[in-house]
């Protein structure tokens, strides 16, 4: 075999490799499952979705905020934290608002579980929503976004919609960013603390620091949302499906910015996604009856 030949073979694998990745991270790709992430309309109409909850106190706030400015949102649920959040997922629907699927666990190895694992997981988030709800819940965001062939044919087997995003705001990232530069800071100010005892006169300009530092930090926690909904401005479109996290300190602050924006620019919010059964296939632009 010659070299050339064994080139050829190693890029189409390469390539074959890398397309299964990119299918399996984009839920928009289509490939394994067909997610609804964005409607088509010429209207300017967006759809507020989080992830990650039920996350009390932080999920209330975000409840308090969606009300004050007469906003609808659909809230994918983690199973495991429903038990003792009942009233939330209650005060959600009397609200308003749509609930969907998260799977139970949300473990990190999810998209990597057997048929049958992966199966009894989604079903066990699916009792425990529904067991609040008092009716069937087929909407549906896998972990991360990622899918493959055993997340579609547990879809398939749920008869669940799949409901993706076409704006990701990445506060999560934003989020983490802010909380480490704010360790950072905290560090900072314990070294200056060992350096104050070596020297009472620098001990003064070291609390001063240190005083500083925690102001800094405080700053930070608080305004890290800020680039957030700049990002997410500069992406959304008529029909966009917006991704958030309720899970997050500062997420309340966060959407109310957001939705003085979105209004400013003449978005309509007050319409959360419908429970509708429809099939797995359904376009990734689509519209919503």
């Amino acid at each position: 075999m010659s070299a050339i030949t064994i080139l050829c073979i190693l890029a189409i694998v390469l390539s074959i490799t890398v397309f299964m990745v990119w299918a399996s991270a984009s839920i928009r790709s289509g490939v394994y499952v067909r997610a609804f992430c964005r409607e088509k309309t010429d209207r300017k109409v967006v759809y507020l979705t989080f992830d990650d909850g039920p996350h009390p106190p932080e999920t209330e706030r975000v409840l308090d905020v969606l009300r004050e400015h007469g906003a609808r949102a659909t809230f994918f649920l983690i199973g495991s934290k429903v038990s003792g959040n009942e009233a939330v997922l209650r005060r959600m629907l009397e609200e308003g608002h749509a609930l969907g699927l998260h799977t139970y666990s949300h473990a990190g190895t999810f998209p990597l579980l057997s048929f049958d694992k992966m199966l009894a997981d989604v079903n066990e988030g699916k009792r425990a929503v529904e067991s609040v709800a008092g009716k069937k819940i087929s909407l549906f965001r896998p972990p991360f976004g990622v899918t493959n062939p055993t997340i579609a044919k547990v879809i398939r087997t749920l008869g669940l919609q799949t409901v993706g995003w076409d704006v990701r705001s990445f506060d999560t990232m934003f989020c983490k960013s802010s909380e480490h530069s704010c360790k950072q800071s905290g560090y900072s100010c314990k070294q200056s603390e060992h350096s104050c005892k070596q020297s009472g006169y620098s001990c003064k300009q070291s609390e001063h620091s240190c005083n500083q530092s925690g102001y800094s930090c405080k700053q930070s926690g608080h305004d890290w949302y800020v680039p957030v909904v700049e990002r997410i401005m500069k992406q959304v479109r008529p029909g966009s499906v917006i991704l958030l996290h309720d899970r997050l300190d500062g997420a309340s602050e966060l959407l109310a910015l957001l939705l003085d924006s979105l209004a400013a620019s003449g978005y309509d919010f007050t319409r959360a996604l419908p429970n509708t059964q429809t099939s797995s296939s359904d376009s990734s632009e689509t519209n919503l009856s």
